[in-house]
Order: structure tokens, then sequence, then C-alpha cells
């Protein structure tokens, strides 16, 4: 809290409440969430997803995302692949050329269990096609995936805002 602060933007009620307790005034704090792209105030319900993005509506479907830059999504990969279960791994990369060239390869091993999808613009339809979300607990990857409905599960965090979302989830 600084003297010099106009206005709190705050990601939720803990938050807007913590501030009130520390003597802000309510007009000077907006609830504001975290801001997410426009299609996540709709997003598609799941057989709509999967029909867009050529899956059977019916086959179980994970999505696995490292972020921004893939960080720790290969190994997981690896052992969703090695658990021979019948479901479909969508997996996004995000910008890191090594993690896209190492799942790619496996991609081609496993072609009917694996696919690699390049830079998405509608995260939305391919977190909503998914029966889970694996991946790093970064702010804007379980902001999306709540608000696609779909649970997320934690493979790693790199500690500080990542292990708070964990505790939030």
């Amino acid at each position: 809290v600084h003297a010099a602060t106009d206005i709190y933007c705050v990601g939720c009620n803990e938050l807007f409440g913590q501030l009130l307790q520390r003597g802000i005034s309510q007009q000077r704090i907006h609830l504001t969430g975290i801001p997410l792209m426009p299609q996540f105030k709709r997003p598609p319900d799941v057989e709509s997803a999967r029909r867009k993005l050529g899956i059977d509506p019916r086959r179980k479907t994970i999505v696995v995302t490292g972020g921004q830059y893939g960080i720790g999504i290969v190994e997981a990969v690896h052992d969703l692949v090695k658990s021979n279960a019948d479901y479909l791994t969508l997996v996004t990369t995000g910008q890191s050329p090594a993690e896209m060239d190492s799942l790619k390869r496996l991609a081609a091993r496993h072609s009917s269990q694996i696919r690699v999808l390049d830079w998405i613009e509608d995260m939305s339809t391919v977190l909503s096609a998914a029966d889970v979300i694996v991946g790093k607990p970064g702010g804007l990857s379980v902001s999306e995936s709540l608000a696609c409905g779909r649970p997320f599960f934690a493979t790693c965090s790199l500690g500080g805002q990542e292990k708070h979302n964990i505790d939030f989830l």
C-alpha cells in the first residue's frame, strides 16, 4: 500500500478485502480479475471444441501446456505416452523450438496418442476440448483453465506466484 497510489486493480475478492482492512477506500479498489482474451467470456462446450479441432467428441483428451517457454512438458508427455491409455494428448509448447522438436519426434512415433499444436490463437477451444489440463501453474494458464471449467493438474512450480496459484487451486 502506497500513499501515491490512486487506484488498486485486484484479481480476487480476498485482495479486495485485504486492502479494505488496510484502510484503502472502497472507491479506490477495482476488482478486475486477471485480464483474459474475450474468447474466454464464452468458451465453447466440450463437444463443439473437439469437433472444431477434429477430435472424436467421445475421446478422452488431455491438454499439456508448458506456458510461453514450454517448461517441463517433454517429460510429462513422455510419461503420458508410457501409460498406453486410450486418450489423446494435445500439446502446446509456446515459443520453445527445442521442446517443439522433441515433442514432434515423439508425436511421430505415437501419432494416435499425441498431437503437437503450433502457436494457438484460440486457447479457449483447445482448453475446452480437454478433460484435464496438465501444466506449469502460471497465472494465465490457471485462469484460462478455470474460465473454461477444466481441472488443472500442476506438474511443476517455479515458486512465488505459482506456489500461490497451487494453493488457490
